[in-house]
């Protein structure tokens, strides 16, 4: 769905199709915008030593657009921007429980699903208190073109492999549009 343009407005007679497109379809679209938060219903298990490893999901909390911003089966990984503009980004990650190491997480725009393409938007790193779950939790906004993506990476160096721990608010990926550039 297209942002709707509220036009201009010239003398003459207001027809309720006038108001429709130009009052009722553009308060539509900024009460709703684009927006989408996704997550995996299963263990991301053994999750390499100091590797970027690429985070899918299968499960859409919800996901509202015309164009959906979101694929459980075809390239999971993505979150697509259906229009230009500033779209707000969160992303959150909980590892399982290990002492040692940093727990990280990279958001990179275009790079299809490689850690090192496109453009990185944040890498982030959080020290766990020992032997605790260790969380990295991230959010900004950010310019995307129509058709851009994003991709979530994980990243821990616990000294093993260690687990990210599934769920709607506990590892998940969410966008939202919130204005034009």
């Amino acid at each position: 769905m297209a942002i709707p343009d509220p036009g201009t407005w010239a003398a003459g007679l207001v027809t309720t199709s006038m108001m429709n497109t130009r009052l009722r379809d553009v308060e539509n679209w900024l009460l709703n915008p684009p927006h989408v938060h996704c997550f995996r219903t299963a263990t991301k298990t053994g999750t390499a030593n100091n590797t970027f490893v690429l985070y899918d999901m299968d499960t859409e909390l919800y996901d509202w657009s015309v164009s959906a911003m979101h694929d459980n089966s075809t390239n999971n990984s993505r979150l697509v921007a259906p229009e230009a503009g500033v779209y707000y980004i969160s992303a959150h990650i909980r590892y399982a429980a290990a002492a040692g190491g940093a727990r990280g997480v990279l958001i990179r725009k275009n790079a299809a699903g490689n850690p090192v393409s496109g453009t990185a938007l944040i890498e982030r790193y959080e020290l766990p208190s020992s032997g605790n779950t260790g969380y990295v939790h991230w959010s900004g906004d950010f310019l995307m073109s129509a058709n851009d993506y994003i991709e979530m990476w994980t990243q821990q160096n616990s000294g093993a492999g260690l687990d990210v721990l599934p769920g709607v608010h506990v590892t998940y990926l969410s966008m939202i549009w919130r204005s034009k550039t």
